[in-house]
């Protein structure tokens, strides 16, 4: 017999009749390494002669310059770490079948919502928060 699906599963994301859900994920620290670049940018705009206070609103010559020479030339900022002058995209969507495998569906949105407690052997939270892709290869499976 096929289980129904619990109700926070069917709480996750409705979209066109779709079960879908998501993960957000932070590609090789570009979070941080875009806010590193968004505060810069406040904080050394006038510095730097540029036109804007805002990252979002400078052109595409004023953010090369500022990659390419500003950056990497500021000792009191470069030694913070790299930057990134724009976010990738960082969801990863993943459409849902409940009706063809219902367990399948249940385990991996139990794990997204790390709802599913600890794991018996490691006791370690059964959750995808803080594990890394050793790769992603756009449209494989």
């Amino acid at each position: 017999s096929v289980m129904p699906l619990p109700p926070e599963v069917d709480a996750i994301l409705r979209k066109e009749n779709k079960l879908c859900v998501w993960l957000d994920v932070d590609v090789n620290g570009s979070r941080e390494a875009y806010q590193r670049a968004v505060d810069f940018v406040a904080a050394r705009n006038l510095a730097y002669n540029l036109t804007s206070n805002k990252l979002e609103e400078l052109g595409g010559s004023e953010k090369r310059r500022i990659k390419d020479q500003l950056y990497v030339n500021d000792f009191d900022w470069s030694q913070k770490g790299r930057i990134a002058l724009a976010m990738p995209p960082q969801r990863m969507v993943f459409e849902m079948w409940p009706d063809v495998a219902p367990l399948a569906v249940e385990n991996f949105v139990g794990i997204v919502l790390a709802n599913k407690g600890k794991g018996a052997e490691s006791g370690v939270l059964m959750s995808y928060k803080g594990c890394s892709f050793h790769r992603i290869i756009k449209g494989f499976v």
